[in-house]
């Protein structure tokens, strides 16, 4: 039987009807921000004003805490896709339980502009953690809710999480609580989580950079991959930048393996730096992709299918670099 996300308690009830795609812009213009309701995703919350900021604090189940202007939500200003607003929201809120603020117009910090829609794959893989996450023990339901947990796997509603963990239940990797609501991790779905979370990311903070090591790219590399990384809680590696007596190519196959992520900067287009992302790939190793926008035509074909951060400028890069990893790999 396939999972029900409306379930018999009711729980899709919390989730309002967003206005339909064509009457968007009106909805939003004649829109002021209900004292229950969250902007981004529509659920009931919790919305407190702050009156010397002209804000509204928003605590949401699903997107977590943030703050937000009546006039962002009366005119429009809140980009889509919100979903992915809501995934970066909820995952910054699960690791520092600070509300995040976007600012008011004119001010230099506003919406993440860079969000990339995951893989199907991937929107499955987190689903399947997310239960892993709130499971107490082998055997034990988990205390994944599909009302509010939606965002972790950057689903678009609760609808779509309850068909991820459907597919999940049929795949044999959970299995229905038989005492009881819920479900659990099966021994295959524990394997499964394992591989899906290696343990040098597990216990690692340190991030493999594979760049071209030619002498225009060092400032690059300090002032926008140093730098994007700088508060994440990961720690840069480069071949170059350290001293040691055995050979290089030994060095940088242990440094991936002790890595918790990899990032590869294409522009250049070394050979040694597809073959590093390729060992990482093979390790299981996440990996953010980057290339300026005039190089990314010369990128490999297969890489290319893969989400990029392009940029044009490095402080572009920093800037992408840095929400990206603090949206799908937070460490802090």
């Amino acid at each position: 039987m396939p999972y029900d996300p409306g379930g018999s308690a009711g729980r899709g009830s919390m989730l309002m009807t967003p206005p339909t795609p064509d009457g968007r812009e009106t909805a939003l213009r004649q829109m002021t921000l209900p004292q229950s309701v969250c902007a981004l995703c529509r659920t009931n919350a919790t919305v407190v004003d702050i009156p010397e900021r002209i804000m509204k604090l928003c605590k949401c189940p699903c997107c977590g805490h943030y703050e937000v202007s009546d006039q962002d939500v009366k005119l429009g200003w809140i980009p889509e896709p919100r979903h992915l607003l809501s995934a970066f929201l909820r995952e910054r809120f699960e690791r520092t339980k600070l509300p995040y603020t976007f600012a008011d117009r004119g001010a230099s910090k506003r919406f993440p502009t860079d969000l990339l829609e995951a893989a199907v794959s991937e929107k499955l893989n987190r689903a399947l953690l997310r239960v892993a996450d709130l499971s107490p023990a082998f055997g034990s339901p988990s205390t994944v809710d599909h009302a509010t947990d939606w965002p972790l796997a950057q689903a678009r509603n609760p609808a779509e999480f309850g068909r991820m963990i459907g597919h999940w239940l049929e795949a044999g990797a959970l299995q229905r609580n038989s005492s009881g609501p819920g479900f659990m991790v099966t021994g295959p779905g524990w394997k499964l989580v394992e591989e899906l979370r290696p343990m040098s990311a597990s216990r690692s903070s340190q991030a493999f950079v594979a760049m071209s090591f030619a002498t225009e790219f060092d400032s690059l590399y300090e002032a926008s991959i140093r730098g994007g990384l700088a508060g994440t809680g990961w720690s840069p590696w480069r071949a170059d930048r350290e001293q040691y007596a055995e050979k290089i190519c030994d060095r940088i196959v242990l440094e991936i393996r002790r890595s918790g992520l990899m990032i590869v900067e294409c522009t250049g287009h070394r050979t040694n730096v597809y073959f590093e992302a390729g060992l990482g790939m093979g390790l299981g190793m996440p990996i953010i992709w980057c290339a300026r926008e005039d190089a990314m035509p010369g990128v490999a074909f297969d890489v290319r299918q893969y989400p990029h951060i392009v940029w044009k400028e490095p402080d572009e890069l920093k800037s992408k670099l840095h929400h990206r990893v603090q949206a799908l790999y937070p460490r802090t």
